[in-house]
Protein backbone atom coordinates (compact mmCIF):
# COMPACT_ATOMS: atom_id res chain seq x y z
CA UNK A 1 0.00 0.00 0.00
CA UNK A 2 2.90 2.53 1.16
CA UNK A 3 4.38 1.78 -2.36
CA UNK A 4 1.31 2.25 -4.48
CA UNK A 5 0.55 5.83 -2.63
CA UNK A 6 3.04 7.32 -0.44
CA UNK A 7 6.29 6.57 -2.36
CA UNK A 8 4.36 7.84 -5.83
CA UNK A 9 3.32 11.27 -3.63
CA UNK A 10 6.98 11.73 -2.72
CA UNK A 11 8.41 11.26 -6.05
CA UNK A 12 5.96 13.51 -7.73
CA UNK A 13 6.51 16.21 -5.22
CA UNK A 14 9.22 19.08 -5.29
CA UNK A 15 12.68 16.97 -5.16
CA UNK A 16 14.07 19.81 -3.05
CA UNK A 17 11.32 20.11 -0.41
CA UNK A 18 10.54 16.10 -0.19
CA UNK A 19 14.55 14.64 -0.43
CA UNK A 20 15.74 15.54 2.78
CA UNK A 21 12.77 14.14 4.67
CA UNK A 22 12.08 10.99 2.74
CA UNK A 23 14.93 8.95 3.68
CA UNK A 24 13.84 9.59 7.62
CA UNK A 25 10.09 8.74 6.63
CA UNK A 26 11.05 5.31 4.65
CA UNK A 27 13.06 4.30 7.81
CA UNK A 28 10.03 4.91 9.65
CA UNK A 29 7.64 3.56 7.81
CA UNK A 30 9.53 0.75 7.26
CA UNK A 31 10.33 0.14 11.21
CA UNK A 32 6.17 0.53 11.11
CA UNK A 33 5.40 -2.44 8.61
CA UNK A 34 7.96 -4.90 10.37
CA UNK A 35 6.84 -4.10 13.79
CA UNK A 36 2.76 -4.63 12.25
CA UNK A 37 3.83 -7.45 10.68
CA UNK A 38 4.17 -9.42 13.62
CA UNK A 39 0.53 -9.40 14.35
CA UNK A 40 -1.98 -10.96 13.03
CA UNK A 41 -4.88 -8.44 12.82
CA UNK A 42 -4.78 -4.68 12.93
CA UNK A 43 -6.43 -4.42 16.00
CA UNK A 44 -4.05 -6.20 17.72
CA UNK A 45 -1.69 -4.17 16.82
CA UNK A 46 -3.19 -1.26 17.86
CA UNK A 47 -3.62 -3.17 21.36
CA UNK A 48 0.25 -3.57 21.33
CA UNK A 49 0.38 0.59 20.96
CA UNK A 50 -2.00 1.45 23.04
CA UNK A 51 0.06 -0.51 25.93
CA UNK A 52 3.20 0.54 24.60
CA UNK A 53 2.12 4.56 25.09
CA UNK A 54 0.41 3.72 28.34
CA UNK A 55 3.84 2.09 29.80
CA UNK A 56 5.68 5.25 28.09
CA UNK A 57 3.21 7.57 29.95
CA UNK A 58 4.27 5.61 33.48
CA UNK A 59 8.09 5.98 32.82
CA UNK A 60 7.30 9.88 32.35
CA UNK A 61 5.82 10.21 35.66
CA UNK A 62 8.22 7.69 37.29
CA UNK A 63 10.63 9.78 35.93
CA UNK A 64 9.49 13.31 37.04
CA UNK A 65 9.15 11.48 40.67
CA UNK A 66 12.56 10.18 40.70
CA UNK A 67 14.47 13.16 39.00
CA UNK A 68 18.32 12.14 39.88
CA UNK A 69 17.88 8.57 40.59
CA UNK A 70 19.89 5.80 39.58
CA UNK A 71 17.44 4.93 36.48
CA UNK A 72 18.19 3.79 32.74
CA UNK A 73 18.30 6.53 30.44
CA UNK A 74 17.26 6.35 26.83
CA UNK A 75 18.60 9.17 24.64
CA UNK A 76 20.26 9.89 21.23
CA UNK A 77 23.54 10.09 20.48
CA UNK A 78 23.14 13.67 20.06
CA UNK A 79 21.54 14.13 23.33
CA UNK A 80 24.29 12.51 25.01
CA UNK A 81 26.80 15.01 23.94
CA UNK A 82 28.68 16.77 26.90
CA UNK A 83 27.06 13.81 29.05
CA UNK A 84 28.77 10.53 31.27
CA UNK A 85 27.58 7.71 32.24
CA UNK A 86 29.22 4.34 33.97
CA UNK A 87 27.87 2.25 31.73
CA UNK A 88 26.12 2.78 28.11
CA UNK A 89 24.63 0.33 25.96
CA UNK A 90 24.98 1.44 22.39
CA UNK A 91 22.48 -0.28 20.40
CA UNK A 92 22.33 -0.44 16.59
CA UNK A 93 25.84 -0.64 15.50
CA UNK A 94 24.82 -1.70 11.95
CA UNK A 95 25.45 -0.78 8.58
CA UNK A 96 22.57 1.61 7.95
CA UNK A 97 22.02 2.26 11.76
CA UNK A 98 25.48 3.76 12.41
CA UNK A 99 26.23 4.83 10.08
CA UNK A 100 22.93 6.01 8.86
CA UNK A 101 21.79 4.93 5.32
CA UNK A 102 22.10 8.36 3.93
CA UNK A 103 25.88 8.70 4.49
CA UNK A 104 26.38 5.39 2.84
CA UNK A 105 25.03 6.60 -0.33
CA UNK A 106 26.70 7.82 -3.88
CA UNK A 107 25.17 10.86 -3.77
CA UNK A 108 24.63 13.28 -1.16
CA UNK A 109 21.02 14.46 0.07
CA UNK A 110 19.46 17.60 -1.29
CA UNK A 111 19.84 19.38 1.38
CA UNK A 112 22.95 18.46 2.04
CA UNK A 113 23.94 19.48 -2.11
CA UNK A 114 21.55 22.55 -1.80
CA UNK A 115 23.47 23.77 1.16
CA UNK A 116 26.54 23.29 -0.79
CA UNK A 117 25.59 23.54 -4.42
CA UNK A 118 29.57 24.41 -5.42
CA UNK A 119 31.05 20.79 -3.57
CA UNK A 120 31.72 18.05 -5.30
CA UNK A 121 29.02 15.59 -4.58
CA UNK A 122 32.75 12.91 -3.41
CA UNK A 123 33.49 15.42 -0.77
CA UNK A 124 29.77 16.16 0.49
CA UNK A 125 29.59 12.04 0.84
CA UNK A 126 32.70 11.82 2.79
CA UNK A 127 31.72 14.83 5.14
CA UNK A 128 28.53 12.88 5.72
CA UNK A 129 29.98 9.25 6.88
CA UNK A 130 32.81 11.53 8.75
CA UNK A 131 29.96 12.81 10.70
CA UNK A 132 28.26 9.75 11.24
CA UNK A 133 32.05 8.55 12.75
CA UNK A 134 32.09 11.72 14.69
CA UNK A 135 28.85 10.39 16.61
CA UNK A 136 30.07 7.04 16.88
CA UNK A 137 32.68 8.29 18.54
CA UNK A 138 30.59 10.52 21.11
CA UNK A 139 28.93 7.80 21.58
CA UNK A 140 31.64 5.26 23.12
CA UNK A 141 33.51 7.96 25.08
CA UNK A 142 30.02 8.66 27.31
CA UNK A 143 31.48 5.64 29.24
CA UNK A 144 33.15 6.17 32.66
CA UNK A 145 33.39 2.68 33.22
CA UNK A 146 31.66 0.05 31.01
CA UNK A 147 30.76 -0.04 27.55
CA UNK A 148 28.54 -2.38 25.65
CA UNK A 149 27.56 -2.35 21.86
CA UNK A 150 25.56 -4.16 20.38
CA UNK A 151 24.64 -4.89 16.17
CA UNK A 152 21.48 -6.18 15.37
CA UNK A 153 21.60 -9.44 13.07
CA UNK A 154 18.74 -8.71 11.04
CA UNK A 155 17.72 -4.95 10.32
CA UNK A 156 13.99 -4.75 8.73
CA UNK A 157 13.65 -8.33 8.35
CA UNK A 158 17.20 -8.70 6.16
CA UNK A 159 20.64 -9.45 7.68
CA UNK A 160 22.34 -6.72 8.77
CA UNK A 161 26.30 -6.31 8.76
CA UNK A 162 28.05 -4.75 11.67
CA UNK A 163 29.08 -1.64 11.73
CA UNK A 164 32.06 -0.50 9.68
CA UNK A 165 33.18 1.77 12.87
CA UNK A 166 33.25 -1.33 14.71
CA UNK A 167 35.20 -3.36 12.26
CA UNK A 168 37.72 -0.78 12.02
CA UNK A 169 37.96 -0.15 15.67
CA UNK A 170 38.65 -3.84 16.52
CA UNK A 171 39.86 -5.11 13.24
CA UNK A 172 37.32 -7.73 12.68
CA UNK A 173 33.98 -8.41 13.73
CA UNK A 174 33.61 -8.90 17.35
CA UNK A 175 30.98 -11.84 17.06
CA UNK A 176 29.37 -12.52 20.41
CA UNK A 177 26.25 -14.26 20.69
CA UNK A 178 23.94 -14.72 23.98
CA UNK A 179 21.01 -16.38 22.55
CA UNK A 180 20.31 -18.10 19.61
CA UNK A 181 19.56 -15.09 16.41
CA UNK A 182 16.46 -14.32 15.89
CA UNK A 183 14.93 -12.40 13.07
CA UNK A 184 12.82 -9.30 14.47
Amino acid sequence: MRRLFYDKYMEAGDPLVYTQYKETVNDGLAELESAAARFDTVEQFISYADELTTRQQQMEALRDQESGSDAVQLMTIHRAKGLEFRRVYLIGASEGILPHSTALKDQPTAELKADYPKTPNHVLTEAALEEERRLAYVAVTRAKEQLYISSPMYYHGKPAEPSRFLLEAFGTAPVVSISSPKQV
